[in-house]
């Protein structure tokens, strides 16, 4: 039987935290229509999720790409272009 890890389980944070630090030491590597996540773009941008969704909702940020209903990614190219331009 696989053993499954609660979000909120100390294993889970844990791996999470792996996974959006290894994706931060690759970010410059990527080329831009490679797709991160949205902890990534708010670790990359400081803005918080609530300020992801607002900057969407006023139209400043493109919505992200819909890999399932819980997955959403946007492209490499979208989170330099905050970064370059000092729209965080």
């Amino acid at each position: 039987m696989a053993t499954e890890h609660h979000q909120s389980s100390p294993a889970y944070q844990s791996g999470k935290q792996k996974r959006l630090e290894a994706s931060l030491k690759l970010f410059e590597h990527l080329p831009d229509c490679a797709l991160i996540e949205e902890d990534v773009l708010c670790a990359l941008t400081g803005w918080s999720r609530a300020t992801v969704w607002r900057e969407i909702g006023e139209g400043r940020l493109p919505r992200p790409i819909k890999l399932g209903p819980r997955s959403n990614r946007w492209r490499v190219g979208t989170a330099r272009s905050i970064i370059h331009t000092g729209d965080k």
